[in-house]
């Protein structure tokens, strides 16, 4: 069983992973896990334990067969590049490398 993805499935992924992620940064609760995170563990720790967290949905991501699988893995990669991955770690080891 292989996924044959039409337009509207990679359109539907592709905003809800555009939603999930601004609603991610809206909320700001994403950024206040990360920023204690990565005060307890200091930068390069705490991105790398979140790297580790958020992998599964990419590996899993090469299973899925049907367009509501292929929108939930979209949906937690949202998740995990709103503020986990990018933003609130660069920010933290750019505030305090020059800081």
């Amino acid at each position: 069983m292989s996924l044959t993805k039409t337009l509207q499935i990679a359109g539907l992924a592709g905003v809800t992973a555009v939603i999930s992620a601004v609603v991610g940064r809206m909320a700001g609760i994403i950024m206040v896990i990360m920023g204690t995170v990565l005060d307890t563990l200091r930068p390069r720790v705490g991105n790398a334990v979140v790297m580790f967290m958020f992998a599964p949905p990419v590996f899993l991501i090469s299973m899925i067969t049907d367009g509501g699988g292929f929108e939930a893995i979209r949906l937690f990669i949202g998740i995990s590049l709103c503020g986990f991955y990018g933003f609130v770690c660069c920010q933290f080891w750019v505030g305090s490398m020059f800081n």
